[in-house]
């Protein structure tokens, strides 16, 4: 019985990762490292491997092609204005400081700059 196409990626990370857990293990225990530390670490990196393997070896999938409607540069110059006009606009009505005169204080430093 063999495995329908879509699970050979998932087998080819899998096997890679099992592999690259039993390298990090030995790798690990021969430096001297506890044996429940060891088998943790080669496990992460058995599973990281086996993401990349398989992210490696997926095929991807099919691009669906939108249709555009193709406006003449005419109309796409004109949308381009309207955006920037209101992006304008809107930046320029957030940007507005409320200003509130205060006769008395500019009389004040109108006579200061006087003496």
């Amino acid at each position: 019985m063999s495995l329908p196409p879509a699970d050979d990626v998932f087998s080819e990370g899998f096997s890679a990762g099992i592999q690259v857990w039993l390298v990090f293990l030995l790798a690990f225990y021969i430096l001297r490292y506890p044996a429940p530390l060891s088998i943790m670490l080669g496990a992460i990196a058995g599973v990281s491997a086996g993401f990349i393997v398989g992210w490696w070896s997926a095929k991807p999938n099919a691009v669906v092609e939108e249709i555009v409607e193709e406006n003449s540069l005419e109309e796409v110059a004109q949308i381009r204005f309207r955006k920037r006009r209101n992006y304008a606009r809107m930046r320029n009505s957030r940007n507005k400081p409320e200003v509130k005169w205060d006769w008395n204080m500019v009389k004040d430093n109108l006579v200061f700059w006087r003496r």
